[in-house]
């Protein structure tokens, strides 16, 4: 939901108003001229990059005849260092986020999404191996460095 200030009440309580953007952007009404929005520089910034994001998807999307695949990868040069499976999933999840985003005008997961995969790519291409090939124990580790350290023989 969008605040609604007036443009008299900016004037008379500006902290007051530019602390509802905390909260969103903020709608505010003028009599005599068009009406303004009022939002964080971030938040602008996130849904620039965003609606960009999602141009360049439907682009690369339309230019490989809908496929998905082919799409990411002129996309992304580092898609191609993900599994298949990784490539499957990355798909699938940015798509899905990719129309909720859309349909909220908020941005902010996606683009975090993207990032996460890119972050994983960027993982394998520095020597990091899947998550396959660690074995996970269900255990709690509790020896603190603390422990460690009184258990450590001291030098004389």
């Amino acid at each position: 939901m969008v605040a609604t200030e007036t443009f008299t009440e900016l004037l008379r309580r500006p902290r007051d108003v530019v602390a509802l953007t905390d909260e969103g952007p903020v709608h505010i009404t003028r009599r005599d001229a068009d009406d303004l929005i009022l939002m964080r520089a971030d938040d602008l910034e996130q849904q620039e990059k965003g609606i960009a994001l999602a141009s360049s998807l439907l682009r690369a999307t339309l230019s490989s005849d809908g496929n998905l695949t082919t799409a990411f990868d002129s996309l992304y040069p580092w898609f191609a260092l993900l599994s298949a499976v990784e490539q499957k999933n990355c798909i699938d999840d940015v798509s899905k986020h990719l129309w909720s985003a859309a349909d909220l005008g908020t941005y902010g997961t996606l683009l975090s999404r993207v990032t996460g995969w890119r972050t994983t790519a960027e993982g394998y291409a520095s020597g990091a191996t899947a998550q396959a090939d660690f074995r996970w124990t269900r255990e709690p580790v509790t020896e603190t460095a603390a422990s460690a350290k009184k258990r450590r023989p001291t030098r004389r």
